[in-house]
């Protein structure tokens, strides 16, 4: 059984990320849909945003979980590889490149080379939230109050570029930056009458610059990061700090940085995992993983893809009916859109732990 899958969509060398601004997506004409199954049940799919599937110049690569493992499958007529034996590794994640995995195994992050399907040793052994840079093969991981960055050119090494500053304190989520020069850190911080929530941005080159971007007593929050211009921050608010609230899924809202007004975007709650979302190339639309908290908690059951119209803030869900979809990705072209998807009901998806 699948119980996790990761995607990664790779460009041919010829496809170039378009840069017509004024480019418009097409919201008629019924979505097409193709599929490529990964064990019974449980498919990749892959849907046009226009209405009629264009000529395909790319390819994507799925990383997905089953039976504790990380299998990796590299095309839609090959055959899967099994990457691990040890039976307990879950949350799979692309490199920028797409030719490392890292994952969680027993507590510590790993990481493993996919064409080579080896492990790479990291510098430390470490736990916690992880996000791999944009740009380069560079890992940040958080642990025991800091963050630690292992990157391809230090040859793993392990570098700490933050630290709380107040034994109190404790890191939650880490998103890098669009350039990769930068990171959100979100903190609980206690304070004099009750623990505040805040996002700070770090300077990677500075890393003694650290700017507070927003703050809320009581409550948590945690960076989606950045919309394309770099200037509007997308992040989830966790009441009270509240796991079982952010079990069912939080609203999202947006902030430009430089006027602090915070706005909710409207009838989009969504899991609060950035691979369950992604903006698209030209950064006018995102896809959300939609969360069904009445049927339960301990199964993706009922999910759905949605596209939010970031300009008018209209919400349409593109995954099939009938199905469970989740880990939604743009084509670079962003013509395209691919998820993993499973028929509605219990004995096809994987619990949730």
């Amino acid at each position: 059984m699948v119980e996790e899958a990761k995607l990664f969509w790779q460009p041919l060398k010829e496809v170039s990320h378009p840069q017509n601004p004024g480019r418009q997506n097409s919201a008629g004409g019924k979505l097409a849909v193709t599929r490529h199954q990964l064990s019974m049940g449980i498919f990749v799919a892959a849907a046009s945003v226009l209405a009629a599937l264009p000529a395909r110049s790319q390819t994507f690569s799925v990383a997905y979980i089953s039976g504790g493992n990380v299998w990796v499958l590299g095309n839609a007529d090959g055959a899967p590889a099994r990457l691990t034996n040890s039976g307990a590794c879950h949350s799979p994640r692309f490199s920028a490149d797409g030719a490392y995995i890292a994952f969680e195994e027993n507590g510590a992050i790993h990481l493993v080379d996919v064409a080579r399907h080896r492990a790479v040793k990291l510098g430390a052994k470490i736990a916690g939230d992880f996000m791999w840079s944009p740009w380069e093969n560079a890992l940040a991981a958080s642990n025991d109050g800091s963050v630690y960055i292992f990157s391809q050119r230090d040859a793993w090494a392990g570098v700490r570029v933050f630290k709380v500053a107040s034994p109190r304190s404790d890191v939650g989520g880490i998103v890098f930056n669009r350039d990769g020069q930068g990171l959100l850190v979100s903190l609980r911080e206690a304070g004099t009458h009750g623990d505040v929530g805040k996002i700070e941005a770090v300077d990677l080159d500075q890393q003694s610059s650290r700017a507070t971007l927003v703050s809320e007593p009581g409550d948590g929050l945690v960076p989606y990061g950045w919309l394309r211009d770099s200037k509007t921050l997308l992040f989830w608010v966790q009441p009270s700090f509240s796991a079982s609230f952010e079990e069912d899924g939080l609203d999202l809202y947006e902030m430009p940085a430089a006027q602090h007004a915070v706005k909710r975007l409207v009838g989009v709650k969504t899991f609060v995992y950035n691979d369950q979302l992604e903006l698209s190339p030209l950064g006018d639309s995102l896809l959300v993983t939609r969360t069904t908290p009445q049927v339960g908690r301990e199964t993706y059951d009922g999910t759905s893809i949605a596209k939010v119209d970031l300009l008018s803030g209209g919400v349409r869900v593109v995954s099939s009916p009938g199905t469970s979809a989740l880990f939604p990705v743009w084509s670079p072209s962003g013509d395209e859109i691919a998820y993993v998807q499973a028929p509605v009901g219990r004995e096809h998806l994987k619990e949730r732990r």
